[in-house]
């Protein structure tokens, strides 16, 4: 594993549970921060972001594995 995949995935870690800390609302009102600075720093539409987020969920993972693979999107550009 190179550098690069072990900080993304020591940050995904984290996140996803951070994330599962936080109530079903506060996990809804991030959703959409999380969506407007993604769809700013990068090239990802709001579909886009949406369909990845979807996709992890119909995979059957909670909302906070959701949360924190769209969080990452623009993991690079906070680097």
């Amino acid at each position: 594993m190179t550098e690069q995949q072990t900080v993304r995935a020591r940050a995904f870690s984290y996140l996803e549970n951070h994330y599962n800390r936080f109530s079903e609302r506060q996990q809804s009102i991030l959703y959409w921060e999380i969506l407007e600075r993604v769809m700013s720093s990068t090239k990802y539409t709001q579909e886009a972001i949406e369909n990845i987020y979807k996709k992890v969920l119909d995979r059957g993972f909670d909302r906070s594995t959701a949360l924190a693979t769209i969080d990452l999107l623009d993991l690079d550009q906070r680097t």
